[in-house]
Formats: structure tokens, C-alpha cells, sequence
């Protein structure tokens, strides 16, 4: 379902231009942001249908700013994908209520990467319909 917003938070600036090119090319709708405190300032304007996060930055890190998000009020659920280091498997810490929708591994594969969005996507919309 091209279009949609996608919202990718990384320090790396080639992560954020390899992964927004990507998607744009694909025909969704991309804002990048360097870091958890810049993307919390972008959510006061809008919500994205995805968020695209890596797990560890300087300052406000992906599991951060996933909490922040949670605390907000009248937002609701958001979408996640968390961006892990190494292939290591991605799971909260000490039973944190924080909800990721998927998780990656740099290195990204692109292919895996695209059909990916398009999974959690699809997930996020039935969950929304079936919340109607």
C-alpha cells in the first residue's frame, strides 16, 4: 500500500538515506530523523503509519522514544520496527511493555527489508480495522 508515512530514525546517515531512498522509490511517503528526540518533535505534527527506528543512539535510543510515544496521550499504538546491530534477536528487557511490530539486522537485506514493510504494514491496517 504505497503512500503511506514512514518515519526512519537513525544516527547513521547512510542507513537513513539508503533506507529513505529505498521507500521513496517504492512509492511511500519518507521523513527521516537523526535521532529519538527529533522524531518526538516530528509526532506533535503527525503520525506515521510506520516507525522505522534503530535500537541504539546517542541521547533518546529506539526503545526510548518508543516509551516517550507511549506516555503520550491520544496517540495510540504506533507501528514499529526496530534496527538491531548485529544478529542478535531483538526482545525488550526486563518485561518492558514497549511493543515492536518486527525487527532488523545490519546489515539490512534490501529484499527482506521491502517485503517486510510491506508484512508490518498490512499487520497494522488489519489491527485497525478490526479495532472499528
Amino acid at each position: 500500500m504505497a503512500g503511506e508515512l514512514i518515519l526512519i530514525v537513525d544516527d547513521e546517515p547512510s542507513i537513513r538515506r539508503l533506507l529513505s531512498g529505498h521507500l521513496l522509490r517504492r512509492g511511500y511517503r519518507v521523513v527521516v530523523a537523526r535521532d529519538g528526540t527529533e522524531a518526538l518533535r516530528f509526532f506533535k505534527e503527525e503520525t506515521p503509519n510506520l516507525l522505522i527506528t534503530d535500537l541504539n543512539m546517542p541521547g533518546l535510543g529506539g526503545l526510548d522514544l518508543l516509551r516517550h510515544l507511549k506516555a503520550v496521550d491520544g496517540l495510540g499504538p504506533v507501528t514499529a520496527t526496530m534496527i538491531i546491530s548485529g544478529t542478535k534477536n531483538f526482545a525488550p528487557t526486563h518485561g518492558d511493555p514497549v511493543a515492536v511490530d518486527d525487527s532488523l539486522s545490519k546489515p539490512i537485506d534490501m529484499a527482506e527489508f521491502s517485503l517486510r514493510v510491506k508484512r508490518v504494514l498490512r499487520l497494522a491496517a488489519e489491527r485497525a480495522a478490526s479495532a472499528e
